[in-house]
């Protein structure tokens, strides 16, 4: 999880799923998301007995602070979980993977 006070506009559909996919996309946060996945998913293999990204793994969230809102789960909460064969091309890519 990782909070951001990224202003967007002053509306709440600034904040809606588009315009934090859009955001994402500009300030390279989709790659950095995909860094920490990879990072995360290295660590977890080496603590947890049997671990699998599929089982263990639920995603990422990066949560809009000026865009949260209490009657909706997707303003202002950019959700995904990167394709594991990615993740695992990423690190192999860092030389942390196997």
């Amino acid at each position: 999880m990782d909070w951001k006070s990224n202003h967007l506009g002053a509306g709440a559909d600034a904040y809606a799923p588009a315009g934090l996919a859009a955001n994402m996309r500009e300030n390279l946060y989709d790659l950095q998301l995909l860094l920490y996945t990879a990072a995360l998913d290295g660590y977890l293999a080496t603590r947890v007995s049997g671990y699998s990204y599929a089982r263990h793994f639920g995603g990422a969230r990066y949560l809009y602070v000026r865009g949260l809102r209490a009657d909706s789960a997707s303003h202002g909460v950019h959700a995904s979980r990167p394709p594991e064969p990615l993740v695992r091309d990423l690190a192999r890519l860092l030389g942390a993977g196997a």
